[in-house]
């Protein structure tokens, strides 16, 4: 291999990605391999796709002036992209106390929960996103993490399989010796997925992570320790 992409997202990194994949297209340069996070991913769909401004999937232009945007987004969310909680908000002050949760569950679940947002994209978009990095012949890597069950996923297109090595340069002893240990530890394992495939969103996912939402799999094949 002699060329790979690096991209982080995270907020404005993903302006950054996109300035960075707008100048590879400038200078005509092209990877082997792309790693790839969060709603970098996206960007780098449409630049597989030939968009000529990614700015455009970024910053809506009906936003672009406003000295308001960032007030009005995060108030309002984001058309297409995500909406405010506030709606679960509500319904969770609405709800009848568990009063076995005791007084501080019970005030912190209705005043202090960690959702703020909820994704809005269709599951039509992902299906979309799904079906140009499988048919890109430019290797694509991206990872996810199911916090509950403490196993972390690796997934590709077929471009990246056959540049990526069979065997693994490091062993996983963490895994194996974790499993011997008393309680529930962190067991991340990692699994190359044959295929990115059809997205089936889980009602209790509200993490809105499009790497999580692209890779989900219906049968995934047992991950490599």
């Amino acid at each position: 291999m002699r060329l790979a992409f690096a991209l982080a997202g995270l907020g404005g990194f993903n302006a950054h990605g996109a300035g960075f994949l707008a100048a590879a297209t400038k200078w005509d340069v092209k990877p082997e391999l792309v790693t790839v996070t969060s709603g970098q991913i996206l960007v780098l769909v449409d630049w597989l796709r030939g968009e000529k401004n990614l700015r455009a999937s970024l910053v809506s232009p009906a936003r672009e002036n406003n000295p308001l945007a960032q007030l009005q987004t995060a108030l309002f969310g984001y058309p297409g992209v995500f909406r405010p909680a506030y709606h679960e908000a509500i319904a969770r002050l609405a709800s009848v106390p568990d009063l076995r949760q005791g007084l501080l569950n019970i005030f912190a679940d209705r005043v202090l929960p960690a959702q703020q947002y909820v994704p809005a994209r269709s599951d039509a978009s992902f299906e979309e996103a799904a079906a140009t990095l499988n048919a890109s012949p430019i290797g694509v890597i991206f990872n996810s993490y199911d916090p509950n069950s403490g196993m972390g996923f690796l997934y590709g297109n077929d471009a990246a399989r056959r540049a990526l090595p069979t065997e693994k340069k490091i062993p996983n002893t963490h895994a194996a010796s974790a499993a011997q240990t008393p309680g529930r530890r962190d067991l991340r394992r990692s699994l190359f997925s044959v295929r990115l495939s059809r997205v089936e969103r889980r009602p209790e996912d509200q993490s809105g992570d499009p790497g999580a939402e692209i890779g989900e799999r219906r049968n995934l094949s047992r991950p490599r320790q």
